[in-house]
């Protein structure tokens, strides 16, 4: 026998409420205890699963008692026990304990132990009785046979005959009395304790008429077999209603462990999509910061060209000056040459009278050298004077036309300079009207630049809000994934609790038929 050391002698106690209930193999190896069986025992479930329920077995406990309970539950009975049980630590605790097989399908599956807090008395009575057996001696009472209260009477009659016989020597009458006072104290004597108990019984059920019903009989023994037949009664009731709430129980936790499976398929599918959803998101966020980069590049662009904007305005308005400038600067050179033509002209009809005086002077030689001619030699010199003359006349008259033709020349190019002048300056308006009509594209394309500029600061702005916004919705989609994920081990956790009711109402359910076969 296993014996487990050390021991303090030192006894826990623990409410009377408490239930101390384990379960084991048909091998004794341990499959469940209760919460207050570990607290009281003082060990975790994990130390006592798969270990042999005499690991709590007290040295004091004497092996008669064990032996007796493994006949009774052996032979598929149920035992119950006054037991001293070791702690951990060494200390120990008293229990009342009631085992019982479990059965299925006829044979012993398993076996149950239920345990409460026993009464002082019964704690005493079974310390002094233990502490015999552990000595090796026989308590008194287990070594005389039993009796019953017939063969009790019988004895008390005969030995009040046996004395009444020795007195009737010496007076008959109170040989009769004396005989009659030792039977009634014997069969008092032999009778309180059934007395008490048919007391205890007409608590339970005082009705005399049920007695009679049930038993036929009005008495001591007629009242304590009224009573084990209520308790009986009331054990049925209790058994029925278990069973019936067994019944429902079981099948509202099936139910609900098949709806703990479709929700963890639910969720898994759920947890699935969230997590596409998470990914498409992280994918949208990307995708924002480009579009937000891609609009602050568009920005960084239209700025860019905001300022080729500005500078072509202020070359647009160079030009318009500078076309300003060159018109009135042909004007001015119109002018001139308008100028210079009339100048032309002037000097043409200077030419005019130049020539008409150059004509008059060949012929005021030609007459002179026909004056001299006639004048014969005197003549002769004048004559040379007025060939002279003449030749000079002539060549003042080819120098003015030659003259008069650099004139025409000059009128015509001066002409044709005035018209090109006019054609300048309609050109140089038409480039101004252009330059001005350009400056005011450029205005309006500045506008829209700078419009296109913000409305790009705008997108930015909101593409990364989205981004923000994107980035908070994929942290609670993965706060949703991950409380999908943790409701999806719950409710596998939940439905395994289920299963597991399920398998402990099927238990219970059996050991409520044991009783109902009591």
């Amino acid at each position: 026998m296993r014996v487990n050391e050390p021991v303090t002698q030192k006894e826990v106690t623990y409410p009377p409420e408490y239930n101390l209930l384990s379960i084991t193999k048909t091998s004794s190896h341990i499959t469940y205890a209760s919460k207050e069986f570990c607290d009281v025992a003082g060990y975790k479930l994990d130390e006592l699963v798969d270990q042999p329920h005499n690991i709590v077995r007290h040295p004091d406990m004497p092996p008669e008692a064990f032996n007796d309970m493994w006949n009774f539950l052996k032979a598929g009975k149920s035992w119950m026990g006054i037991v001293k049980n070791r702690c951990k630590n060494g200390d120990h605790y008293w229990v009342d304990a009631f085992a019982s097989p479990i059965k299925v399908n006829g044979q012993i599956a398993e076996y149950q132990s239920v345990r409460l807090c026993p009464s002082r008395q019964h704690v005493a009575n079974a310390e002094k009785i233990y502490a015999q057996l552990k000595a090796g001696k026989t308590p008194t009472k287990l070594k005389l046979p039993r009796t019953r209260l017939w063969q009790r009477l019988a004895g008390a009659l005969l030995g009040s005959g046996i004395i009444a016989t020795t007195v009737a020597s010496f007076s008959a009458i109170g040989a009769v009395w004396l005989f009659f006072i030792l039977a009634t104290l014997s069969g008092y004597m032999l009778t309180r304790r059934l007395e008490a108990l048919s007391t205890q019984a007409r608590e339970v059920f005082n009705n005399p008429l049920m007695e009679l019903v049930y038993n036929g009989h009005i008495d001591d023994i007629s009242e304590i077999a009224l009573a084990l037949k209520m308790r009986q009664s009331e054990l049925n009731a209790v058994v029925g209603r278990i069973q019936d709430s067994n019944h429902q129980i079981a099948g509202a936790a099936q139910s609900s462990a098949q709806n703990c499976e479709t929700t963890a398929d639910n969720l898994s599918g759920q947890t699935s999509e969230t997590e596409q959803v998470a990914a498409a998101i992280n994918q949208m966020h990307s995708t924002a910061h480009e579009i937000a980069q891609n609009a602050q590049n568009a920005s960084d662009a239209t700025e860019k060209a905001n300022e080729a904007v500005v500078e072509g305005k202020d070359s647009v308005a160079q030009t318009v000056s500078s076309m300003n400038e060159l018109s009135r600067q042909l004007g001015v050179a119109s002018e001139v040459v308008q100028q210079l033509s009339e100048h032309g002209r002037t000097i043409g009809e200077v030419l005019i009278v130049i020539q008409g005086v150059a004509e008059q002077t060949n012929l005021l030689a030609l007459n002179a050298a026909i004056e001299a001619a006639r004048a014969g030699d005197q003549g002769r010199g004048f004559a040379v004077v007025a060939d002279e003359v003449r030749k000079l006349a002539q060549r003042s008259h080819e120098s003015t036309e030659e003259i008069q033709n650099i004139i025409n020349l000059i009128q015509t190019s001066t002409d044709k300079a005035v018209q090109a002048m006019d054609e300048g300056n309609k050109l140089s308006d038409v480039c101004v009207d252009c330059a001005s009509t350009s400056g005011e594209k450029l205005d309006a394309l500045f506008g829209q630049v700078t419009d296109i500029s913000d409305r790009n600061n705008q997108i930015a702005t909101a593409i990364e809000e989205m981004a923000r916004v994107t980035e908070d919705m994929n942290s609670s989609v993965q706060s949703i994934s991950e409380v999908c994920s943790a409701t999806n081990i719950l409710a596998s956790d939940t439905k395994e609790e289920c299963e597991t009711l399920v398998d402990n109402l099927n238990s219970q359910g059996q050991l409520v038929n044991q009783f109902r076969k009591l």
